[in-house]
């Protein structure tokens, strides 16, 4: 049976799909990456303070995120927002230094980049003063407004600085989201990226009024089964390196072909530069330096 959820308009769940189609494109694609950012499960409206999608790792390690496309300081979802992620932070099964908070804007705005900043900025700070002493004047308005919000459980200045240091921030408009990620996030399939991304979009509207969760091989089977869609795995690193040392020998046997046919473009800039190099020193006894400097034409550059 589903389950209703929050007061979020229909373009709020639109985007919010979209970003998880995006993390689910991700998790399906077989390119090699390193544990801590290799998808193993997307979950979108979990159980948890912070509920948009819940994202699990290679390396086991989670990140709570809020995917928000519009939304206004001091206004109710932001207010709830940050008390979200407030109880996220002290929930039990949150691992600080390990597990992540995010938000996910869909907005270009330059308070959401100054939110940005100043996460990034308390991760590799030493002290609440340090930090505070690298924010600019906006940053630290910004913060002035959250802390209020966060500050039940953190009751000294360093565990707000940490607070902040466990939240990412992204800033991805719909519009980036589709005509720049997509091609990027969508894993190679017998299909175009953007069908393969409605697809995926279609599925997490579908999971999330039951509070469903994906895994790549569940996901893959229910593609092929359903909509005849097989995602192609890349080549192993080891055929292609076999593929590049066949072509290799194979150019070893034409070594004569290229260089040695005595066949010359005859050109009156060649006997220029040799002569010029040969040159004796102006003055007797002291060594010279030849400089060749060798300018691309412009159409050249633009290739």
């Amino acid at each position: 049976m589903s389950e209703p959820g929050g007061s979020t308009t229909q373009s709020g769940i639109w985007y919010q799909n979209s970003v998880s189609a995006l993390y689910l494109g991700q998790m399906c694609d077989a390119t090699v990456r390193p544990d801590c950012e290799q998808v193993v499960e997307v979950r979108v409206e979990a159980p948890t303070s912070v509920n948009d999608i819940v994202l699990t790792f290679a390396d086991g390690h989670r990140t709570y995120m809020e995917a928000k496309e519009v939304i206004s300081v001091g206004s109710e979802p932001w207010l709830k927002m940050w008390k979200d992620l407030d109880k996220q932070f002290h929930a039990d099964v949150f691992r600080r230094g390990k597990d992540r908070l995010s938000i996910c804007f869909g907005e270009s705005r330059d308070r959401n980049y100054a939110l940005k900043g100043l996460c990034e900025r308390a991760v590799d700070s030493q002290s609440y003063e340090e930090w505070w002493g690298r924010l600019t004047v906006s940053q630290r308005a910004l913060v002035g407004k959250i802390e209020p919000l966060v500050k039940s459980g953190l009751s000294t200045e360093a565990e707000v600085m940490t607070f902040f240091a466990h939240v990412d921030v992204m800033v991805w408009p719909l519009e980036h989201v589709e005509e720049t990620m997509v091609p990027h996030w969508m894993p190679a399939s017998n299909g175009p990226h953007r069908t393969l991304f409605s697809l995926l979009r279609d599925r997490v509207g579908g999971k999330a009024r039951r509070r469903g969760w994906f895994t790549s091989a569940s996901l893959r089977e229910n593609l092929r089964a359903r909509d005849e869609v097989v995602l192609v795995a890349p080549p192993e690193i080891a055929a292609l390196r076999e593929s590049v040392r066949a072509c290799g020998t194979i150019l070893k046997q034409h070594k004569h072909t290229f260089g040695d046919t005595g066949v010359r473009l005859k050109r009156t800039v060649v006997g220029e530069i040799v002569r010029w190099a040969r040159e004796s020193p102006e003055e007797e006894g002291k060594d010279s330096v030849a400089v060749l400097l060798l300018i691309a034409p412009a159409w050249a550059r633009r290739c």
